[in-house]
Formats: structure tokens, C-alpha cells, sequence
């Protein structure tokens, strides 16, 4: 659902986390999803979040993965 016109990918060096992310893609069956819930269900329900608390944070479903490299480079980490 995001920039379908580029190919987005993340790069996984940890072993353990190579072997997790494995493990769940084996399980599912045709048909099926790895994630229950789509982008367009995501952003519903943080705009619902917002509006019961009352502010307006600006979350977005891309906000973790942004802030995550941001907060990694902040650290120094190489890319």
C-alpha cells in the first residue's frame, strides 16, 4: 500500500532474527496473512487514538520504521 513504484526492503543480519522471520513466513497457509491488519486499518485506528485522547500526535503507520532510523543513525549506526 505504500510507493508501489519502488521496492522498499529491509536488510536482517542477526541470525536469531533471520531464523524468527523464517519461522513465521513457513507457517502461514495459502491465502493467508503474515500481518492481520492492512496499512488503511492501521492509520483508522490511530486517527481513532488520537481522537479519544484528544490530541493529534501524528502517528502514522510509517512512523516506528522512520523514527527507528533516525533514532539508529542518531546513534551512530552505520547504514
Amino acid at each position: 500500500g505504500t510507493k508501489p513504484e519502488r521496492v522498499q526492503v529491509v536488510v536482517l543480519r542477526d541470525r536469531a532474527l533471520i531464523g524468527l522471520v523464517r519461522w513465521v513466513l513457513s507457517r502461514p497457509r495459502a491465502g493467508d496473512r503474515v500481518f492481520l491488519h492492512t496499512y488503511s486499518v492501521y492509520r483508522r485506528f490511530l486517527a481513532r487514538l488520537h481522537e479519544r485522547l484528544g490530541v493529534e500526535a501524528g502517528f502514522t503507520p510509517h512512523s516506528p520504521r522512520a523514527e527507528f532510523a533516525s533514532e539508529a543513525i542518531a546513534d551512530g549506526v552505520g547504514f
